[in-house]
């Protein structure tokens, strides 16, 4: 499907879907919805490129720039299984889906392969930023929400300076580096393990809506004046590997860890017990200031004692037995 130049494609506020085997938008061409959503869908499974990725339905940067939509520009279709490729895309403020039933990755490692300051919401039924790079997806965008990766994983590295989670659902593990401090918008529920790293000394890390679901590990990485928190509410959780810059604050049901340090202190407040999850060596936690521990039920007890290396104070509130 072609669009000559000088040629608008528009509706008052209304959606509009164009589905083709090749789409083109030549020269001056352009598409308005106002309010509408805009969709790009192939009319069969064929592979999509946005922007510099190859494909072969290739939606260039200038396409995605000839978009008017205060909306959501919709590329793909969930219902196809369409490999996606996309790098070097610069879509100003637009709201960004992309949809697929397949995988969805960048060309390599250079630069962002996706940047906005709307929201991206990634729909997929394969893994996300498994391949052409070991920093998995890289973006640039201030909210990031991922609809399902059925059982694959998503890894993502972005740039921008502030990450928010909208509502993710990944199957599979999920990995996400940021620039900027990351927090939570929106409910996550991961099935895989979750590893959340600002790489950029003194950002801090907040999950606190109770509705997340983690049914692995979660881990944090900081630097600096980075603190971590994490609340699942009256939810078990179980703490992997995990290194703090500054304060870690951790409340949950039953809380289990392994291996987890921080710069200051480390405050775990638990409706049930806490224990360690795996090996006692190295310490279980190491804390650079005062240890707080707080459970409605047990503190390290029997086969689950828990090993601590604390430069401040202790604190123990349990109300069950505590020791192993």
């Amino acid at each position: 499907m072609s669009v000559n130049t000088g040629v608008t494609l528009s509706t008052q506020n209304q959606a509009i879907t164009l589905r083709s085997a090749n789409l083109i938008l030549s020269g001056t061409a352009a598409v308005n919805a106002g309010s509408g959503n805009v969709t790009f869908i192939p009319s069969s499974a064929v592979s999509i490129g946005i922007g510099s990725g190859g494909g072969l339905l290739s939606i260039s940067n200038a396409e995605v720039g000839a978009v008017t939509t205060t909306g959501t520009l919709i590329i793909g279709d969930p219902a196809l299984a369409s490999a996606v490729v996309v790098d070097d895309v610069a879509a100003g403020n637009k709201n960004i889906t992309i949809a697929t039933n397949s995988t969805i990755n960048d060309s390599d490692d250079a630069g962002d392969a996706i940047a906005t300051t709307g929201t991206l919401t990634l729909r997929s039924n394969g893994a996300i930023g498994a391949l052409n790079g070991a920093q998995g997806l890289n973006t640039n965008v201030g909210t990031l929400s991922i609809a399902s990766t059925g059982a694959g994983d998503a890894t993502i590295a972005n740039s921008a300076a502030t990450l928010n989670l909208g509502n993710l659902t990944v199957g599979g593990n999920f990995s996400v580096t940021s620039a900027g401090p990351i927090a939570d918008t929106g409910t996550l529920a991961i099935t895989g393990t979750g590893a959340f790293t600002t790489n950029v000394a003194n950002q801090s890390i907040t999950l606190d809506n109770i509705a997340n679901a983690f049914t692995g590990a979660v881990g944090f990485t900081t630097t600096g004046t980075g603190d971590a928190t994490i609340n699942n509410g009256n939810v078990a959780l179980t703490l992997g590997t995990s290194s703090v810059g500054r304060n870690l604050f951790i409340t949950a049901g039953n809380i289990a860890v392994d291996n987890i340090s921080a710069g200051n202190s480390i405050t775990m407040t638990s409706g049930g017990n806490i224990t360690e999850s795996g090996a006692d060596v190295p310490a279980d936690i190491a804390a650079g200031g005062v240890l707080s521990l707080t459970a409605v039920g047990t503190i390290g007890i029997l086969a689950n004692a828990i090993e601590a290396n604390i430069t401040g104070d202790l604190n123990v509130a349990p109300s069950g037995q505590i020791g192993g």
